[in-house]
């Protein structure tokens, strides 16, 4: 699909509408280095991130010297808690840990989806699925 064109004037493009193969083994690295730092800053401040999705990563396209740059952005912290208190509410589900969908059987023989605190461990998930989808099932080295 098309970018919203504030995005394009800002020279930012969502990780989600990269096309050439050679951009998302790219992206994918740069996520890894870019990203993984940005949450664990987070998670030093308390806090997990809870949507990481290729549609919440925007990265630029620049060239150094004829090599391919990214700069990578995590954006859309709407769905972010505090680690070990909050109720995970982790809205893209494609991308969401099945630690979120475990179902428990109560007393009554009922099932019912058990709703863990918020961990790292959702947007490591999170984060390993959008680089393998990125980069297909090539080894990142």
């Amino acid at each position: 699909g098309r970018l919203p064109a504030f995005l394009m004037e800002l020279g930012l493009y969502s990780v989600a509408a990269l096309e050439s193969e050679q951009y998302k083994k790219t992206a994918a690295k740069a996520i890894v280095k870019q990203v993984a730092p940005a949450l664990l800053y987070l998670y030093d401040k308390g806090f997990g991130h809870m949507d990481l999705t290729p549609s919440n990563i925007l990265v630029t396209k620049e060239t150094d010297c004829g090599e391919l740059q990214l700069e990578v952005k995590l954006i859309d912290a709407g769905g972010a808690g505090k680690l070990g208190k909050d109720v995970v509410t982790q809205k893209t589900k494609d991308y969401s840990s099945p630690l979120l969908f475990q179902h428990k059987v109560d007393g009554y023989g009922s099932s019912h989806c058990s709703q863990p605190p918020i961990s790292s461990c959702q947007d490591l998930y999170s984060l390993i699925k959008t680089v393998r989808e990125l980069a297909g099932s090539h080894f990142i080295t």
